[in-house]
């Protein structure tokens, strides 16, 4: 049985790409309307206090330890001890959002939302893959990869992990990548591709050639009425020495997704249309 709220949020994200591309755990989350979402209220509108969480409160400022405060006194107290949102600063995912945009600018007019903080690029492929992988969804991505992607698809979420070779004759192998996509789309009308370039452990990035075909081959997927689910990992972004490889190849692919096409930069970030499934985003 769905909680009330879960379904209030599925209704909202009826008929998009996010709701057809949701793992069963991904339609039973939601955002409970309980101490921490009070709370983010009583920031907001509490101008008197703010009784939602113990805090102890010295002249309006969260109490802090001068032993500990004297070692990084540029901080305030409430920015180093204070509760911070579920999804992180604000300031900071702000920040963030528009430093993507200075080192990608074709992300700039594209409609994408704030990115959410989480613990590490592991921990946000495993949120990411709570909310879409599952028995039923499984993940595509190359071999070779990082082991951690089969280890959080199969071991966590019990989803199916399949692989497209990635080269063939020292060169990426378009039309595996392509074939694999199609074979998806064939089998469950979706597809779920993560992308690591720089790649883990190959250390490859793609042409712009190849990009550019990377990009004709998910529209043309889209466009046809497959729903596409892109994931980049861009853990070792920036780490491109040559002129024909694109400096920031996932963003400039995934920028160019079709309405279709859900995608998630760095792994960590709900990005293109998609409704925020929290309150705090």
């Amino acid at each position: 049985m769905l909680n009330p709220l879960a379904q209030e949020l599925n209704g909202i994200l009826k008929d998009t790409s996010a709701s057809f591309l949701f793992s069963d755990f991904g339609e039973r989350i939601y955002f409970p309307n309980g101490i921490i979402a009070q709370s983010g209220e009583a920031k907001k509108y509490g101008y008197a206090a703010n009784g939602t969480i113990g805090t102890t409160i010295i002249d309006g400022k969260p109490a802090m330890l001068d032993a500990i405060h004297r070692h990084v006194p540029e901080f305030s107290s409430a920015a180093l001890v204070g509760y911070a949102p579920t999804a992180g600063n604000p300031d900071l995912r702000e920040a963030w959002r528009q430093d993507m945009i200075r080192k990608n600018p074709s992300l700039e007019p594209k409609d994408f939302s704030q990115p959410v903080l989480v613990p590490g690029l592991t921990a946000g492929i495993s949120y990411v893959a709570d909310l879409f992988f599952d028995a039923t969804k499984p993940l595509l991505a190359a071999d070779p990869s990082w082991d951690n992607y089969a280890l959080i698809c199969e071991a966590r979420r019990n989803a199916p992990f399949h692989q497209f070779k990635m080269f063939k004759d020292g060169k990426f192998d378009i039309d595996a990548l392509e074939a694999a996509l199609k074979k998806e789309c064939q089998a469950n009308g979706s597809a779920r591709l993560l992308l690591n370039f720089p790649q883990n452990p190959s250390g490859y990035s793609p042409t712009r050639a190849e990009a550019k075909k990377i990009v004709s081959i998910l529209k043309e997927l889209a466009e046809a009425g497959n729903k596409i689910l892109c994931i980049s990992d861009d853990a070792y972004f920036g780490l491109n020495y040559e002129d024909d490889k694109l400096t920031a190849p996932q963003k400039r692919i995934l920028s160019g997704a079709l309405e279709r096409a859900l995608s998630l930069l760095d792994a960590r970030a709900f990005q293109r249309n998609s409704t925020k499934r929290s309150s705090q985003n």
